[in-house]
């Protein structure tokens, strides 16, 4: 019975921390300027590059891109926070 327990407040643990992150995501994300903020939105919504490129007038090629160096910045961000 102890370890159900401990399983359970591991779980609420990892929620919790879980919880944290996407705080510090959404900080991070918040701190982009309006272009990078909105390729990082329609991304995360899972649209495909062609869709996203259409939408903002990027090339697909310039949308793997800045994908890419939007996720080093955020990843930076949110390291900066741990």
């Amino acid at each position: 019975m102890d370890n159900l327990n401990d399983v359970s407040a591991l779980t609420q643990a990892e929620h919790s921390e879980q919880k944290e992150k996407l705080i510090q995501l959404r900080n991070c994300i918040a701190q982009l300027n309006k272009a990078d903020k909105a390729v990082i939105t329609l991304y995360l919504e899972k649209l495909p590059y062609k869709e996203i490129s259409n939408i903002t007038g990027l090339t697909e090629n310039n949308i793997a891109v800045k994908i890419k160096r939007i996720k080093k910045k955020l990843l930076t961000c949110i390291n900066k926070t741990l």
